[in-house]
């Protein structure tokens, strides 16, 4: 991406929220390749006509999880195999189309209908020429992916969050990438943004989290000052608990931290399918050892997905698959965590270095490209057993955890 000169994002933002079509690229270490990327709700039939002719690659509009689960629009696939796992919804076209689905003004129709809160699943045909992708909840902040980025600039340019994307081929089919991607914005007039430039403007821009209240709490691991923040992007709440003197001597420098993600099965009802529990309470115990420490309490249910599909992935495992597999086969990642939100707390506690109590070397390079600095990573080891070994496996050993 370094040999890629990029238009300034506040000039892609402008010329998107005015209707016009930018290029997006993604990681040079990923797909490397260039989309066409215009706002749904500022797509015209010229938009597709230059896409379809200049574009060459596979036409598709990105939309919210919320709106495939409205109109119920399945993931095309239950085993998503794919390098990227982009969660393809099933083809559709709309009802008024007759048979003309393929015209550039059928598939703008379908694709603006999917945005209409009017529009009902039988107003859509299965399969079509509209080949939907469902965004990742937390956009590039969950996932780096052209679908994601495009949705995301959407919703940063005023339109509600749904965008067409089209990859850019060369004349000969090749993949368009690096100087050739550059040489044909500037022939043609276009901006050129990318995915990871999508993301660094909200995590720059965005307003993250907000204290809501802080209240004295008496918990069987000491007594604590309990605080409440609100993520305004994600409109989450999440719970902090900060025991003893953080200026003490042991803390002062680099406090013990638990960035624990919610799970209701296993924190609250004891699920022996998981460590979650477990991890929870030997880290409030080294904790009220150490005399001060603090517990970020993150609303990440099931690795982000959340109850309802971890209750699902639940169901998947009992039939053979492990959890990784589950989580990919209802179209999300094996992990849809970020931390963000967890950084930003620490910033407002003034706290820049942590010694972090975790596993999983992914949170503490999370933490540091966030600018939290974590000096010590702590393990919190439980033991397998019949209920839990399959899980614990899977954790070291697709999942990369220090177990």
């Amino acid at each position: 991406m370094s040999a890629i000169i990029l238009t300034p994002f506040e000039e892609v933002l402008a010329r998107y929220a005015r209707g016009e079509m930018v290029i997006m690229v993604d990681d040079v270490d990923r797909e490397n390749e260039g989309d066409f990327v215009v706002a749904t709700e500022a797509a015209t039939i010229e938009h597709i006509n230059i896409m379809m002719q200049q574009g060459r690659g596979l036409l598709c509009v990105s939309i919210p999880q919320a709106v495939a689960e409205r109109l119920n629009l399945p993931l095309q696939t239950s085993v998503n195999n794919s390098l990227f796992h982009t969660a393809f919804t099933v083809s559709i076209d709309h009802q008024s189309s007759e048979g003309l689905g393929a015209t550039s003004k059928q598939r703008l129709i379908c694709m603006k209908a999917l945005l209409d809160e009017n529009s009902k699943s039988e107003d859509f045909i299965v399969p079509g020429n509209v080949f939907p992708l469902i965004a990742n909840q937390a956009g590039t902040l969950g996932r780096i992916g052209q679908t994601e980025g495009s949705s995301d600039l959407a919703r940063l340019a005023g339109f509600k969050c749904s965008s067409l994307l089209c990859e850019i081929l060369n004349p000969d089919g090749s993949m368009a990438r690096g100087a050739a991607l550059v040489e044909f914005a500037s022939k043609h007039g276009y901006a050129l943004t990318s995915v990871a430039e999508v993301k660094k403007y909200r995590l720059a821009k965005e307003v993250h989290v907000r204290l809501l209240r802080e209240f004295s709490f008496a918990t069987e691991w000491g007594q604590s000052l309990a605080s409440v923040f609100y993520d305004d992007a994600e409109e989450k709440e999440h719970l902090v608990l900060v025991f003893g003197d953080l200026k003490s001597s042991n803390a002062s420098k680099a406090p013990l931290l638990r960035m624990h993600s919610e799970c209701l099965t296993g924190d609250i009802f004891g699920s022996r399918r998981c460590d979650c529990g477990p991890q929870l309470s030997e880290s409030l115990e080294a904790i009220k050892r150490e005399g001060a420490g603090v517990l970020i309490y993150l609303r990440q249910e099931g690795r982000g997905i959340g109850l309802s599909n971890k209750l699902k992935a639940y169901e998947l495992q009992d039939s053979g698959l492990d959890t990784v597999e589950a989580n990919e086969a209802l179209g999300f990642q094996a992990d849809q965590r970020h931390y963000r939100v967890a950084a930003r707390i620490l910033e407002h506690l003034g706290i820049k270095q942590v010694r972090l109590i975790t596993n999983n070397p992914k949170k503490v390079l999370g933490l540091e490209e966030l600018g939290i600095s974590v000096v010590e990573r702590c393990g919190v080891v439980i033991p397998a057993d019949q209920f839990n070994s399959k899980y614990l496996s899977v954790k070291r050993e697709k999942l990369g955890h220090l177990i």
